[in-house]
């Protein structure tokens, strides 16, 4: 078992990625902008997306279907596969797998197009796929956290500005109509929710009209619905969620008002708009870039009365403040801005109103942070249930995961007031490399991370081989729970950066390198010696949740590294039926079904498997192999999670010189991290998640069998909805 390796579902960081994320930037150049190599060709209007390598896919533009690759390790542009066709105002999205989707836009000679294009990052090709329902330019596009891309509203030289909307499934490349918008938009933005949902903001109708409304569209329903109006009328604003959930629109114009410095917040949660601190100036055509610590770049854009921008500014969460930052060597509008891995961004292109248009292309360096760890004893990766019967197992190939995603909470939030606050962010392992000498021999091909959406980070594990769940003990009482694995991680090092701006930043988890198996420590731990069904411990378990190897690290008084009875019962509660009153009740109405909780989904609607007694003298029994596989259930509208404390110690070689000293003193006041964990929404190709189940009822003693079973007949299977595995419900 110590052989279980944690592995990226959505995408592998290559080498290349990793390098690029420890690059370090020159003294003395943060907060500014240096040139770096420029693009193939002029280029405004144009996409600019970060790859799952770390380099940057720049395509199209004004009367462009050529695209280019920005490698951030060397600086400069290279040319790669055209597009099938020119195209400028399009949207582009990175989809899980890695590939590119390319939407709609116009091609320059009045031509405005429905159709849509990947890029796949592997052959440097595009490739058409399905069309959407109408031609489109000047529309938007959300990723979904089902993998889906919403595609809203727009315009066409020809039939005029719309209000419908369509979503793109890669499973198939098809796109569908889903429900329209309640006004014709386009120039608006559509941003991505922490719930799922999609707030859609401002534009304008194409008949002289801009909006101030806004609404929120939900996958689950496939409808919009109006929230809360902006206290202006916006077009060619931006809007970036912030790592609270709040989204911050800022700027844009107003057809009959002229253009904006303001900004207000949305509140998912309330579903109204407040206003907060302006920007130094007015804005429109501007980008807007989340950075790794929280805060939000705005750069270039035009003021609305004839002249353009050069420089940029930061908005603060916690002071609800913009602060005038570096400028840009020339002022621009319509560029692109894309966040690199290393926390640089990359702005390309775009014009000048005097200067005319540029391939040049420009580096933000944001002021590094200082990056430090804490040492929880435990992570909970996973549960695995117990199939019926000593001859039965659950195998779970190489390709299928124990593991979870999980949200850790604003632990340091409340005793620093609003000027901290903890998030995560994409990033690679090798961020932390070195830190103290702690952390070492990671790489993509043994741990890494991702970040489902601003405030989850997925940690899944996976056997080079194959690993099996065998059954109870007790063949005639076929279901016990006691024979549950609860997977845990022991010691992670949970890694936070701290920025100048005051906020923590959550980067993830390392592992480490003096635990004795020199890579994550994966240990299955029975409920049955959780709840002490099984009795004392074996001794070689109480030595591995001993922990005794961790000497360097202090703990809060009265705590050690050695996990507690008080631990076992927290690590106990995540599998539900620890406790004698869970039961599978189920929602109505929903297909197929799952439990008013959220957590357990019909996994199969195949018939139920037997579970019967051999005949007497051995003949008749039924042993038989089953598969089935893993599936993303977020489109069914429920909601599961799991929360639990554990406390932390602190590392006693970097203390005060990483985190620095006022930190500190709050870090040791806290003592605890709360997680709560959540649907594995980043899982969604199903075909490589498949497993077998090998199933045998009792055998005979006797003629008649002695003793007699007398229990459940047939089993259905159901998936754990926050871990990924399986669970065996007998019925009939």
């Amino acid at each position: 078992m110590k052989a279980l390796l944690l592995r990226l579902f959505v995408s592998v960081v290559s080498v290349f990625g990793l390098l690029l994320c420890c690059s370090p930037r020159s003294p003395g150049q943060t907060n500014t902008f240096t040139t770096t190599g420029s693009m193939v060709t002029t280029r405004y209007t144009n996409t600019a997306t970060t790859l799952q390598n770390g380099t940057v896919l720049i395509a199209g533009g004004y009367q462009l279907a050529s695209a280019e690759l920005y490698n951030p390790a060397t600086g400069t542009s290279s040319a790669v596969g055209s597009m099938h066709s020119a195209r400028y105002d399009q949207t582009a999205t990175l989809l899980p797998n890695g590939f590119v989707l390319i939407t709609g836009g116009c091609t320059g000679s009045g031509t405005c197009l429905s159709t849509a294009e990947l890029f796949n990052p592997s052959t440097l090709t595009f490739a058409l796929t399905g069309s959407m329902s109408r031609a489109r330019d000047l529309h938007k596009a959300a990723l979904l956290q089902n993998g889906m891309v919403l595609i809203t509203g727009g315009c066409n030289g020809s039939n005029g500005c719309n209000s419908t909307a369509e979503v793109y499934n890669p499973a198939t490349g098809l796109f569908t109509l889903t429900g329209s918008m309640t006004a014709n938009r386009y120039l608006h933005t559509a941003t991505l929710l922490n719930n799922g949902n999609v707030l859609i903001a401002g534009g304008c109708t194409g008949g002289g009209t801009c909006l101030s409304s806004a609404e929120i569209y939900s996958p689950v329903t496939g409808t919009f619905t109006l929230t809360g109006s902006m206290h202006a009328s916006r077009f060619e604003h931006t809007a970036a969620i912030l790592n609270n959930g709040e989204v911050l629109v800022a700027g844009g114009c107003n057809g009959s008002n002229g253009c904006f410095s303001s900004a207000e917040l949305f509140n998912p949660s309330t579903g109204a708009f407040t206003v907060t601190g302006s920007m130094s100036t007015n804005r429109y055509n501007d980008t807007a870039t989340v950075l790794q610590d929280g805060t939000v770049l705005e750069v270039g854009g035009c003021t609305g009365n004839g002249s353009c921008l050069s420089n940029a500014e930061f908005y603060n969460p916690s002071t609800a403040k913009f602060t005038v930052t570096g400028s840009m060597n020339e002022p621009r509008y319509e560029q692109t801005a894309a966040l690199l891995a290393n926390g640089q961004v990359l702005v390309s292109g775009g014009c000048n109103g005097s200067n005319g248009c540029f391939s040049s292309e420009q580096l933000f360096n944001p002021e590094a942070g200082t990056t430090g760890f804490l040492n929880p004893k435990y992570l909970i990766l996973g549960v695995t249930y117990a199939p019926p019967g000593p001859m039965s197992n659950v195998q779970y190939t190489d390709s299928t995961f124990v593991g979870n995603t999980s949200t850790l909470s604003n632990s340091f939030e409340s005793q620093f007031g609003q000027s901290i606050a903890i998030s995560s962010q994409i990033s690679a392992w090798s961020v932390v490399s070195g830190i103290a000498g702690k952390i070492t021999g990671t790489s993509a091909t043994t741990v890494s991370q991702t970040s489902g959406t601003t405030d989850t980070v997925t940690v899944s594990k996976q056997t080079t081989e194959s690993f099996k769940t065998t059954g109870t003990a007790n063949a005639f009482s076929p279901v016990n729970h006691d024979y549950d694995l609860v997977w845990l991680w022991l010691n992670p090092l949970t890694i936070f950066t701290i920025y100048p701006s005051s906020v923590i930043t959550w980067n993830g988890y390392g592992f480490d390198p003096a635990d004795p198996t020199m890579a994550p420590d994966i240990y299955p731990v029975a409920a049955g010696y959780l709840n002490g069904d099984f009795g004392a411990m074996p001794p070689s378990m109480v030595t591995e949740l001993n922990r005794g190897w961790a000497t360097n690290q202090t703990w809060p008084a009265g705590q050690g590294p050695a996990l507690t009875t008080t631990d076992f019962q927290t690590i106990l509660a995540a599998d539900p039926f620890s406790s004698t009153s869970y039961g599978l009740v189920f929602a109505q109405g929903v297909t197929p079904p799952t439990t008013t909780d959220g957590r357990f989904t019909l996994a199969s609607t195949t018939s139920s498997f037997p579970y019967v007694q051999c005949a007497p003298g051995g003949g008749g029994c039924v042993s038989d192999m089953y598969t089935t596989m893993y599936s993303d259930t977020t489109t069914l509208g429920q909601s599961a999670s799991f929360q639990f404390q554990q406390m932390f110690g602190l590392e006693e070689d970097f203390g005060e010189t990483l985190f620095g000293a006022d930190v500190m003193e709050v870090i040791k006041q806290t003592s605890t991290l709360t997680w709560t964990t959540g649907y594995q929404n980043a899982v969604t190709n199903t075909n490589s998640q498949t497993d077998t189940f090998t199933i045998q009822g009792p055998p005979c003693t006797g003629s008649p069998c002695n003793p007699l079973y007398a229990g459940p007949a047939e089993f259905d299977i159901y998936q754990d909805n926050l871990f990924g595995t399986f669970l065996f419900f007998g019925v009939n």
